[in-house]
């Protein structure tokens, strides 16, 4: 378990479920973003009007931002407790989501042709938030994401069952005991 973990977890929290991304999507992103970083390249390192500085000072920035985004993706935790859900982030302080379950309007799992492939699948958390972006006040829904988890269907059915047991209680009165 992660020792910072420790530090956010209520007074008898338990922790029913801890995951992050997939290491084979994590991989797959990875190589395919320099794959396709190194065709660019090429093809502006190719192109007469570009000057070789610019081609190479392009790729430097992109690889930077791939590397960024790779490890950033690494080091996210998923943790399901019996109260909440925490999405643990950052690459270079910590940075805590806490999605209390009362909070969760609903909780769908998707498993597209590439996840059916690497066994992975995305749990998507709506808590009905909405932000208001830009000039014209436009409104989009919040969402969190549980990404490309190793066995989602299992880990969606231990996000139900505690959601449920949760509601039980609430609704009986001994929210305090769950």
């Amino acid at each position: 378990m992660n020792s910072n973990l420790d530090q956010i977890l209520e007074d008898k929290e338990q922790i029913r479920w801890q995951g992050g991304i997939s290491s084979k999507i994590l991989t797959l992103k990875l190589f395919t973003l320099l794959f396709v970083l190194l065709l660019f390249s090429g093809a502006f390192l190719g192109i007469a009007q570009f000057s070789q500085s610019f081609a190479w000072l392009s790729f430097l920035v992109c690889l930077a931002f791939i590397l960024v985004a790779y490890f950033s993706d690494r080091v996210k935790v998923f943790t399901i407790t019996d109260k909440r859900i925490i999405i643990k982030s950052g690459l270079i302080g910590t940075d805590y989501n806490s999605i209390y379950f009362t909070e969760v309007k609903t909780a769908d799992v998707s498993v597209g042709l590439i996840d059916k492939i690497f066994s992975v699948g995305t749990i998507t958390i709506n808590t009905g938030k909405i932000e208001s972006i830009g000039s014209k006040q436009s409104q989009i829904q919040i969402v969190d994401k549980l990404s490309s988890i190793d066995t989602p269907y299992a880990v969606y059915k231990i996000l139900q069952s505690t959601l449920s047991s949760r509601q039980e209680s609430l609704y009986s009165g001994r929210a305090d005991q769950k």
